[in-house]
């Protein structure tokens, strides 16, 4: 039992002694030079004059000459460019899409090399997910130039 209390009081001691410690470490510094040596005080210096930085400079709003959703006279609409990586992932998910299908043509065939029970459904889900893995492929990686 008092090994259960002292686990909960040492946290709190030291807690109550780190943190006034800590206190000032968020007073602010300032750097002064007097009768030539760098001076350091927790208050400004009295002879120096209080430091403003320069406004930051300010740019003014690009505008359009023709409405964004208008293209302008003679002119057809630039249609936006894909990124560089999408072909690089639709080929890098076909594939994995084309490894699955390929996975579950080869439990199916594994399926059929088994003698049936009656109440053996092996060859029947196999085959329910050779279907399902042939119709995410068609249906993600249909028409491209990179079906294997």
């Amino acid at each position: 039992m008092i090994l259960k209390s002292c686990r909960f009081l040492f946290p709190l001691f030291t807690s109550l002694f780190i943190l006034p410690a800590a206190a000032p470490a968020n007073a602010a510094l300032y750097k002064c030079l007097q009768d030539g040596a760098v001076a350091y005080a927790d208050q400004p210096c009295a002879d120096t004059p209080e430091f403003k930085p320069a406004p930051l400079p300010t740019v003014p709003a690009l505008r359009s000459a023709a409405p964004a959703d208008k293209p302008a006279q003679g002119r057809k609409p630039i249609p936006p460019k894909p990124p560089a990586g999408i072909d690089r992932n639709r080929q890098k998910t076909c594939s994995k899409l084309a490894l699955h299908r390929r996975w579950a043509e080869q439990d199916v065939s594994e399926a059929r090399a088994k003698p049936l029970r009656a109440q053996d459904k092996t060859l029947e889900n196999a085959q329910r997910k050779a279907r399902r893995a042939e119709e995410l492929y068609r249906q993600e990686c249909a028409g491209g130039p990179d079906l294997p």
